[in-house]
């Protein structure tokens, strides 16, 4: 008789939660509307996140990786990895709700799930959306989004505060 593994659900750190994230094209934004929560699928990218590794830039703790829990943001190794993180993503045709997400506090959901293997993971990064403004940035930042079919949109970035994940392994 073959035995099937019991499920193993994992806490993942913020450095493991960015870096699942950087690897799907599409997330939800989370925001209020009309005082209720609402969300929207859209394509976006994690700058810092598989591109510049688990903590970005020379002055990123070594352990940034570690076994760290994930839950205390004011770990350093965390708030390296967070600090040089942000989640960026275009809004196409919604002008509410370019208007809606504009210095509010949003959450920002990824996930990816293995229906044969009965895996995934899931991952949420909460902070404030601000509109991108600058026309270089969006210039930049735009060469990294799908290419929009109609009108260019809106560019925006998060940079999170907070990061939390789990993936479910069998």
């Amino acid at each position: 008789m073959t035995t099937t593994p019991a499920p193993r659900l994992e806490e993942l750190t913020a450095a493991e939660a960015l870096r699942l994230m950087a690897g799907v094209p599409v997330g939800r934004v989370v925001f209020t509307e009309g005082a209720l929560p609402a969300i929207r699928p859209v394509h976006f990218f994690v700058e810092g996140g598989r591109d510049a590794g688990p903590a970005a830039g020379p002055e990123a703790p070594a352990d940034a990786a570690d076994g760290a829990d994930q839950t205390d943001q004011a770990d350093p190794a965390t708030s390296a990895t967070l600090a040089a993180t942000a989640i960026v993503f275009r809004v196409i045709g919604d002008r509410n709700l370019a208007s809606a997400l504009h210095r509010s506090v949003v959450a920002f959901q990824a996930d990816e799930c293995d229906m044969e293997r009965r895996s995934g993971w899931s991952v949420t990064a909460t902070g404030n959306a601000v509109r991108v403004d600058d026309a270089a940035e969006i210039d930049r930042l735009s060469r990294r989004l799908p290419i929009p079919w109609a009108e260019q949109g809106i560019v925006f970035r998060i940079e999170p505060e907070l990061v939390t994940g789990r993936r479910l392994n069998r």
